[in-house]
């Protein structure tokens, strides 16, 4: 009995040495959070999770401005201190189902789940003003210090900035860098426009010339999603469809950006349609519809005055209920004359409008619209969209073995899509 008893201690000595090890193995000695490598893991499940349940998820980098500096005035044992601290102010400030690590050296990530980017970017603002509303003390020769402390941030969404762990924290960590160049102490977005990957200040530099404001970009969402909500989420379902469709084509990796802003924004012009009709329980009367098609040019006409990126987009904005045949609005505009990122927002848009449920009708079932997208090629739709479209949503059916399709009855008439 001795001899069974001493054989359960050291089992259960072992046992407890092999969990002590492996939670070593994923927390940062100096500040006790997970460290890089938990990171890593940790947004992996992330992304695995937002693609298998078609949800959302952000990184948030944050570099301590200036952090040298306090090393070299206040030695490393401060600096190893104000880590613990700041580390502790940000997981002080996050939800219970996020996630925060050191990253290495004086960089943080937070991984958000189920946020868009107006949800990221207010907790990166919040946690900005976490760290640097109080100061950080330090005593030395019996004497307490007040070390003041920033941090600047950088920001990536799910789809908007990719849909794979490199391009996320890619975007996230230029905007960090933006942060930096914008005068430290704040948020920036990932940039949508160049992902730099030279480190040099030149570098840098261009890459800030080019940069999308993040304002603009939070100032188009909340505009959408305050004056009709579903014109927002039907914006997020698109950009996913719309970039692996763009990809089947084999548009250039380097644009790609140019098409997820172009679905997040191609209905942007619908906040100058009057609610009346943006929200009519039923199907729109032929004036009403005259008022409807506006939006394209609406759209157009918000992002022209924006300029910059935003003015490649409004083309693609105003073009995306063209039709193949020519017989689309606002313009007329017929075959390859009409830009590819329209031609694909226009087929993705028709599946999505025929598979969700309205007031007035119920959903189309899956097979049902497909069917009718293959019927209206060489017609309303550009036929290797089509069949682009529909290899995309299978890979994506691919990856939901559980998903039901549709359920749904009745017939909708593309024609007025």
């Amino acid at each position: 009995q001795i001899l069974v008893q001493q054989q359960q201690e050291l089992l259960a000595e072992v046992d407890r040495l092999y969990r002590e090890q492996a939670e070593a193995a994923v927390t940062d000695a100096v500040t006790g959070l997970p460290n890089h490598r938990a990171i890593i893991a940790r947004l992996d499940e992330e992304l695995a999770r937002s693609q298998r349940t078609e949800g959302s998820c952000a990184v948030l980098f944050v570099d301590l401005d200036h952090f040298k500096r306090i090393n070299d005035t206040w030695g490393h044992q401060a600096g190893d201190a104000i880590l613990r601290e700041v580390g502790q102010r940000l997981r002080a400030n996050i939800r219970q189902q996020d996630f925060v690590g050191r990253y290495g050296g004086e960089e943080f990530a937070i991984v958000l789940t189920e946020v868009d980017i107006i949800q990221a970017v207010s907790v990166a603002e919040k946690l900005c003003s976490a760290i640097a509303g109080d100061p950080c003390f330090w005593m030395q020769n019996d004497v307490v210090e007040p070390i003041s402390v920033t941090g600047s941030f950088g920001v990536a969404v799910y789809l908007l900035h990719g849909n794979n762990r490199e391009e996320l924290i890619a975007h996230a960590d230029n905007g960090m860098y933006l942060a930096k160049q914008a005068g430290r102490n704040c948020v920036r977005v990932g940039d949508v426009e160049q992902v730099a990957t030279d480190e040099s200040a030149a570098s840098r530099e261009s890459t800030a010339a080019v940069v999308v404001p993040v304002q603009v970009i939070q100032a188009f969402v909340a505009m959408a999603g305050a004056h009709d909500r579903s014109t927002g989420e039907h914006a997020y379902r698109l950009m996913r469809l719309v970039e692996a469709t763009a990809r089947n084509l084999g548009y250039p990796e380097e644009q790609m950006h140019i098409v997820r802003l172009s679905a997040l924004l191609h209905d942007i012009g619908k906040i100058g349609v009057p609610d009346a009709i943006l929200r009519k329980p039923g199907k729109l009367s032929n004036e009403e519809w005259v008022e409807m098609r506006k939006h394209p040019e609406i759209g157009r006409h918000i992002l022209d005055q924006v300029g910059g990126t935003f003015a490649h987009i409004s083309n693609i904005v105003a073009a995306h209920h063209e039709r193949w045949d020519g017989f689309g609005y606002p313009n007329g505009l017929s075959g390859e004359g009409i830009p590819l990122g329209a031609r694909i927002i226009t087929v993705v848009d028709a599946y999505d409008a025929m598979t969700e449920r309205r007031v007035y009708r119920e959903p189309l079932p899956d097979e049902a619209a497909r069917a009718e997208l293959l019927r209206c090629s060489g017609q309303q739709f550009d036929l290797q969209v089509v069949e682009a479209f529909l290899a995309a949503l299978d890979d994506q059916r691919a990856l939901l073995p559980s998903e039901q399709a549709r359920a749904a009855s009745t017939d909708v008439e593309t024609s007025n899509l």
